[in-house]
């Protein structure tokens, strides 16, 4: 048996794995019908967490979370404003809260729940500048290498 076993494209769940990052997909009709999917996958016989025993390979739990993809919008009732994001709920494995996340990085991408990449837009700048703040103090014509050197 193989992790990319437990996909079922027919009925919502896929599976993409690289090297050692795992990414479990589930669509539903509701957020908690996709929850309830992703669980499945993971706990059912045959599933992802009895992979991991029979191949002694343990899943770091604490790096887990579950993100809900939607835009989709609810009447807010307490505060000011008309809308808010529809509640993201946990799901539990084996009796383990695995949390609810607004953002979370795969394979070096920060994916939110909403798609709208601004978070992964603001990461790649920050890392883009410090490494020309790094290369600028390299090549500075006091004390550093020549440009043409880098």
């Amino acid at each position: 048996m193989d992790l990319l076993d437990i996909q079922d494209l027919t009925n919502g769940k896929e599976v993409v794995a690289f090297i050692d990052d795992v990414l479990m997909l589930a669509w539903g009709k509701t957020l908690q019908d996709a929850n309830r999917k992703v669980q499945l996958m993971m706990e059912r016989q045959g599933g992802s967490l009895e992979w991991s025993h029979t191949h002694q390979c343990k899943f770091a739990i604490n790096k887990f979370g579950v993100m809900s993809f939607t835009r989709r919008k609810e009447v807010n009732l307490v505060k000011n404003l008309l809308t808010r994001p529809v509640p993201r709920h946990p799901i539990f494995l084996q009796g383990i809260k695995i949390p609810a996340v607004s953002t979370h990085k795969f394979l070096g991408v920060l994916l939110d729940q909403e798609l709208c990449w601004k978070n992964h837009v603001n990461y790649a700048l920050q890392k883009g500048i410090k490494w020309v703040t790094q290369y600028h103090s390299l090549t500075k014509p006091s004390k550093g290498i020549l440009a043409k050197y880098m």
